[in-house]
């Protein structure tokens, strides 16, 4: 497994809140699945780049 940086836009639960974009370290096989793992109903992944330990 590598670890993966994972950038994401999320929405916040209030209308007139912007949304913001967070970060996040992910342990996965590959970066496809890195940003898999962080997508939900609140964040979408914009990109993964693997991280040197």
């Amino acid at each position: 497994m590598k670890k993966f940086l994972v950038r994401m836009m999320c929405n916040e639960p209030f209308y007139y809140s912007p949304a913001s974009v967070e970060f996040a370290y992910v342990w996965a096989e590959n970066e496809n699945e890195a940003k898999k793992a962080v997508t939900d109903g609140m964040c979408i992944s914009i990109d993964a780049t693997e991280v040197e330990e």
